[in-house]
């Protein structure tokens, strides 16, 4: 992912997680993961199965993690 980011310019890519079943180990990938993505300054999204996503008149609990 890194080597594509790189090729094609950080203010040309969009990382867009959404990860449901997490192991063990995901959520520490996903952590520094997010934080290289933050470090290279590319534009992302990650939502995990403990983020609920609002619609409109939904009664869910929003939180993003970005």
């Amino acid at each position: 992912m890194n080597k594509v980011i790189h090729c094609l310019g950080p203010d040309n890519v969009f990382v867009s997680i959404f990860e449901f079943h997490l192991t063990d180990a995901m959520p520490t990938f996903l952590h520094s993961f997010k934080k290289a993505l933050l470090s290279m300054g590319v534009p992302h999204r990650i939502l995990t199965q403990d983020t609920w996503i609002t619609q409109p008149g939904s009664r869910h609990h929003a939180s993003t993690s970005s």
